[in-house]
């Protein structure tokens, strides 16, 4: 018969071996020699065959054509095919080799057959080794007409998941099996929905462990899919189950790689360990996938380390938080505001706040719940859609996107079990406290605080912990989770410097306010309420080919990292490449206690308009150029003495003095006419800047690496900034290499 042949096709493949490869084959073929574990490495520069006379037994397996691998034992030479031994070997055919043996290869038994077998040994060798899986067996047995009909199905390739004793006793303990002796306590059909919903059947094969050199967990498990189990619920409609890879590089599969079916893990090798717990033993560790064939079939089975609940009277999403009291209110503003939990966009994980936890938020946050735009940023930042994500699933660190802001607003999930063997997960810092319940078409996780998607809980979900546990200890607490429409600047490494104490805080806070990246050059006051915050645009800043920039947006010397915020219910977000440093001081006032410019200070101390100036008496903003003490140096201390005698030492002050705000991204920043003016192969020009002293000008200069330099048209780069855009409240210094010139000047010399 046409079955009996599809047997005999799987009987015959099952003696053959699959091709050979290098280095254990050179043509495709086993001679008895080549039988043998292969080396780690792939060189013929040693006798690679001197593992086969080796005296220690050695075990091993090969693929077979029917996919199912072949068992050898070898000792000193001789070897052992699944408990037969080779009668003549080598027989050599024009495509390959025959080697004649003792016994007929039986090939595995049914899904049904392996799993109701009594021999605890035989399957704990291949699933997990210290297991036992007495209990699930006993549920087999006990619905033995229907499960049997499933487990021995020859249409499709069957997966069967055993949970072990220790997760049947786990089960018992949280009210979803009833106590042991199951004959006693659970009815056929019981023991029938319980199998079917472990198993599942597909027309591509079975759910496999393929391990390979480098990808040692390797498998067919999609990440983030969910397949359909032959249970069916109440609705009459399958039960599908979630598989999630933790720790999963879609495209290479990691060493710590852990697999689960919604919150059950499956082992994966067949010492009884998971992902990166198998690493010890990876040189001799067996993937955890036993065999069986129902007919021509192939089909597997695996250990998992709980029982697969499925959803309590197959309840979707909205039903199941409709159902539950201590989220009665969460369900309710569900209801009110219409949120969808169509097929369209599951499958859905949602973390609910307790009745108390909303309460308490609608008194802190009276108009925020008073708004319906709000209340549904709100929601949504309480829901993700597209995953299912079990409390198992999380790690000390992980970041996940909500519905809020238009899919834009993160949450931090972090599980910490340090403290106690109970596993605690925390979302943005608040304890999950009900987790795990399965609807569906999701999950449902409770915790016991409401999730606001303020300036505070954002930046959280975006991994600033750190930069707001400092916040949470200054006075501006309040105002990131207040009502007003703030802007919160936070930098690209997502830390603040040792360096910077709680005035850096302030100046990276603009409260009841935000800004226009379009309008230009701004003034803004920070909470410091001392100074200014300058913003502006340097709109050509890309065009110029020696000078790097991001966005070529500033806030102070700070640059943008993207043109657009982070939005917030309260304000904005903006992402910059550093901090905006704390300032205090004006020009006068930083320049006193820079050690390394002592020398202009000094002189500087004789010019009372420059003073003036420095000191911010009058208005606006400055940009001095200080020589460094080195500059004078240079020069001689004879000449320096003569110098600042000289009448023409506050003309040459001034010369060094612009007024406007110029930071190193503005001195680049030049039209193309500006960056004509000089140029070569490693360097171009800069912007012309009016000085203080009445009709002179000063050039940039823009060198590869973003170097800047300053000079006039006749001497170019006559100063590089040895350092540059120290922000003071009412200007900028930069402290350059020499001391600069002005054409007419008549030296004191």
């Amino acid at each position: 018969s046409q079955e009996a042949n599809g047997s005999f096709e799987t009987l015959y493949n099952f003696h053959i071996l699959e091709d050979g490869s290098y280095p254990r084959s050179l043509n495709g073929a086993h001679f008895l020699q080549q039988l043998f574990p292969t080396f780690e490495q792939n060189s013929l520069t040693k006798d690679i065959y001197k593992n086969f006379y080796s005296t220690t037994e050695q075990n091993f397996e090969i693929k077979s054509k029917a996919i199912p691998p072949i068992q050898f034992t070898k000792k000193g030479g001789l070897v052992n095919v699944q408990g037969g031994s080779i009668l003549e070997s080598n027989i050599p055919a024009i495509n390959g080799v025959i080697h004649r043996i003792s016994k007929v290869l039986e090939p595995p038994n049914s899904v049904f057959e392996t799993a109701a077998n009594k021999s605890n040994e035989f399957i704990n060798s291949i699933l997990a080794v210290n297991q036992t899986f007495d209990d699930f067996k006993q549920i087999i047995a006990i619905g033995q007409g229907f499960v049997e009909k499933i487990l021995a199905n020859e249409n499709d390739s069957i997966t069967l998941f055993m949970p072990t004793d220790d997760a049947i006793s786990e089960a018992i303990s949280l009210g979803n099996l009833p106590n042991r002796p199951f004959n006693e306590t659970i009815s056929q059909n019981e023991a029938f929905s319980i199998v079917s919903y472990h198993t599942f059947a597909s027309q591509n094969g079975p759910f496999l462990f393929d391990p390979s050199k480098n990808l040692p967990f390797n498998s067919n498990f999609n990440n983030e899919t969910f397949v359909g189990s032959l249970f069916e619920g109440t609705t009459n409609e399958t039960m599908p189950v979630w598989v999630y890879r933790k720790g999963s590089d879609l495209n290479q599969v990691s060493y710590s790689e852990e697999v689960f079916l919604n919150n059950a893990r499956v082992f994966q090798c067949s010492d009884g360990y998971f992902g990166n717990f198998c690493r010890s033993t990876l040189i001799s560790a067996k993937s955890s996938n036993l065999y069986a064939l129902n007919g021509p079939k192939l089909c597997a089975l695996h250990a998992i380390d709980k029982l697969l609940v499925p959803p309590i009277d197959s309840k979707d999403m909205k039903s199941l938080i409709g159902s539950m009291k201590e989220i009665s209110t969460f369900s309710k503003i569900l209801e009110q505001i219409g949120t969808d939990f169509s097929s369209e966009n599951e499958p859905f994980t949602i973390f609910a706040p307790t009745n108390y936890a909303l309460e308490q938020a609608n008194a802190s946050y009276p108009n925020f719940f008073s708004d319906s735009d709000r209340i549904l940023e709100i929601v949504n930042y309480h829901i993700i859609t597209g995953k299912m994500l079990f409390s198992r699933y999380f790690t000390e660190e992980q970041y996940f996107q909500t519905l809020a802001a238009n899919g834009s607003a993160p949450i931090r999930i972090s599980a910490n079990s340090k403290d106690s063997d109970e596993l605690k997960v925390y979302v943005n810092g608040f304890e999950m406290i009900l987790s795990d319940l399965l609807a569906t078409n999701g999950v449902v996780n409770v915790i016991n605080e409401t999730l606001i998607p303020n300036l505070e809980q954002i930046s959280v979900g975006f991994g600033y912990v750190e930069i707001i546990d400092r916040y949470r200890t200054s006075k501006i607490a309040e105002m990131l989770g207040s009502e007003g429409n703030s802007t919160l600047f936070v930098p690209r490494k997502k830390t603040f410097s040792n360096g910077n104490g709680t005035h850096a805080l302030l100046y990276n806070f603009l409260p009841n306010q935000t800004i226009c990246l379009e309008c230009g050059k701004q003034f803004h006051t920070n909470l410091s309420g001392s100074a200014n915050l300058v913003l502006y645009e340097t709109s050509e800043a890309k065009s110029n080919p020696f000078f790097t920039t991001i966005s070529g947006i500033y806030a102070n010397e700070a640059e943008f990292v993207d043109f657009k915020p982070i939005n917030a219910i309260n304000g904005q977000i903006w992402v910059l490449d550093r901090p905006i440093k704390s300032v205090e001081l004006n020009i006068w006032e930083k320049l006193s206690e820079i050690s390394h410019t002592r020398i202009f200070f000094g002189m500087v101390s004789s010019c009372p308009n420059v003073v003036q100036l420095m000191k911010g008496e009058g208005s606006g903003f400055y940009t001095i150029f200080v020589p460094s003490d080195k500059a004078f140096e240079a020069i001689g201390q004879k000449r320096t003495h003569k110098l600042a005698r000289s009448k023409q030492l506050c003309n040459l002050i001034e010369f060094h003095v612009a007024s406007d705000w110029l930071t190193t991204p503005i001195l680049a920043n030049a039209t193309a006419s500006d960056r004509s003016k000089i140029s070569g192969s490693s360097f171009c020009g800069g912007i012309t800047v009016p000085t203080v002293l009445r009709g002179e000008t000063i050039d940039f200069q823009v060198g590869k690496g973003s170097l800047v330099f300053v000079g006039t048209s006749d001497w170019p780069f006559s100063a590089s900034l040895v350092e540059s855009d120290i922000v003071c409240t009412n200007g900028v210094i930069h402290v350059i290499s020499s001391i600069l010139t002005f054409k007419d000047y008549v030296s004191a010399v």
